[in-house]
């Protein structure tokens, strides 16, 4: 109990709520539980591992007391499993000796005290199991992902991108309209700071854009989906946000479930939102045969009031995700980052790989890449699209599954994601190319603007 009391001396439960671990003292109000799947992420073999990322990331946190609260949470959890086997053997003997003709009085007795004491130790063992859950397992959520060996540990690595041949013969240039002019179509928001309107040729060349990625990626391979613009707490848990936070992630309501003060909800994320993709997978068994699963999602993106000005509070961008075998998940990066590249280096602006290093990942990704256009005007590079690697990280957390036809046997799919186009910051690069500053629309985004 020593360690209980260590354990529990820290932040109380409720400073780490969690979606995903609701102990059983209050499971029986809440529908919507999913319980990870950590013990083989935290096995012995795997150790070494999480050691490293949690190091590199200059992660906060004691790993050493986390993985002992496991193991006690372990012991006791054996121990309860144990109890609840021996009285239910005390009882079906009991139920049998009851039916016998030769019912023996004082063994009879002696099964009753016996199931007495076990249920006694039972309820004795059930307070501090459920205290350790509740303090213990929200941290365990919340450890980072181990690191893919390509992902430097300390400072990003930089790649130009070269520029896309271009097809000979001239290139069709068309100009914008010069009685709407660009800048004047851009109306800052008089009620929501850092928002804006997009009127004409703006909103046009916003359209083309989306259009533009979308097409690019069915032609690579991936499916077209809409999702819904608000998630539930335990599947933006699932992907690594702190959705108690404010300037995390916004909340709209409270859930039926829980108790009054419950901290579950809705959240406001967009239908291009990490969130809003995975969501279709949660809780699913996709089959083995129909990976990879390639989806591209057009939406916005929602930030809360919290986290403003520091960004845009909304944005429009369209989401690319990969589901796949295990084996297959390096395949699948290089395959989406070579899809994407090709989508943004389309777009006429120098182009730039950043590969992230350790501390600047989130605690869901193993790798991630930022594809950056440069702002000539004031020399500094936007970050306009990014692929990363979340390994099955999400998969354990949200129970999303692969497996054969009629197999009982199942495994964690591996996601491979990111953001294929950002609007706003795509829109800001273009401006200062040199077809931008003679207001000329990208030849890229021709077809998509006589589409509109």
């Amino acid at each position: 109990m020593r360690l209980l009391r260590c354990l529990l001396s820290g932040a109380p439960a409720a400073a780490l709520p969690s979606a995903l671990y609701v102990s059983g003292r209050s499971a029986e109000h809440v529908v919507s539980v999913l319980r990870p799947c950590l013990d083989e992420a935290l096995a012995p073999a795997a150790l070494p591992a999480l050691r490293h990322s949690v190091r590199c990331r200059r992660a906060a946190l004691d790993l050493d007391a986390l993985l002992a609260g496991h193991a006690e949470l372990q012991r006791l959890a054996e121990q309860k499993a144990e109890l609840t086997r021996r009285r239910a053997e005390v009882a079906a003997r009991g139920a049998q000796l009851r039916r016998s003709q030769s019912a023996d009085t004082a063994q009879t007795e002696q099964l009753r005290r016996d199931g007495a004491a076990l249920k006694e130790r039972l309820r004795a063992l059930q307070e501090p199991l459920w205290r350790l859950e509740e303090e213990l397992l929200p941290r365990l959520a919340r450890l980072p992902n181990t690191l893919h060996p390509l992902t430097p540990e300390a400072e990003d690595g930089l790649e130009p991108v070269p520029p896309p041949e271009r097809a000979a013969g001239p290139q069709e240039r068309v100009p914008l309209p010069p009685t709407d002019p660009l800048f004047a179509d851009v109306e800052p928001s008089d009620v929501s700071s850092g928002a804006y309107y997009l009127h004409g040729a703006a909103a046009e060349l916003e359209l083309a854009l989306l259009e533009f990625a979308c097409a690019q990626l069915v032609a690579a391979g991936f499916a077209r989906v809409s999702c819904p613009d608000t998630v539930k707490s335990l599947v933006a848990e699932g992907c690594g946000l702190e959705f108690g936070d404010p300037g995390e992630v916004a909340r709209l309501a409270a859930w039926h479930e829980g108790t009054p003060d419950s901290p579950l909800g809705l959240h406001l994320v967009g239908g291009a939102s990490l969130p809003a993709v995975c969501a279709l997978l949660a809780k699913s068994r996709q089959p083995t045969a129909a990976l990879p699963l390639r989806l591209a999602a057009v939406g916005r993106l929602y930030r809360p009031p919290a986290a403003a000005p520091a960004a845009a509070p909304q944005a429009s961008a369209v989401r690319h995700l990969t589901a796949c075998a295990a084996e297959h998940g390096d395949d699948v990066f290089e395959a989406s980052l070579r899809a994407v590249t090709a989508l943004v280096a389309r777009l006429g602006a120098p182009c730039r790989l950043r590969h992230v290093a350790a501390p600047g990942l989130a605690r869901s990704e193993r790798r991630r890449i930022e594809l950056q256009l440069l702002v000539a005007r004031t020399g500094r590079h936007v970050t306009v699209a990014h692929v990363s690697d979340h390994g099955d990280w999400i998969s354990r957390r949200l129970h999303a599954a692969h497996g054969a036809l009629g197999a009982p046997e199942s495994r964690l799919l591996h996601l491979v994601e990111g953001a294929a186009l950002l609007v706003p910051p795509a829109l800001e690069a273009l401006l200062e190319t040199e077809a931008g500053r003679r207001r000329h629309w990208p030849p890229a985004l021709l077809p998509h603007r006589a589409s509109l």
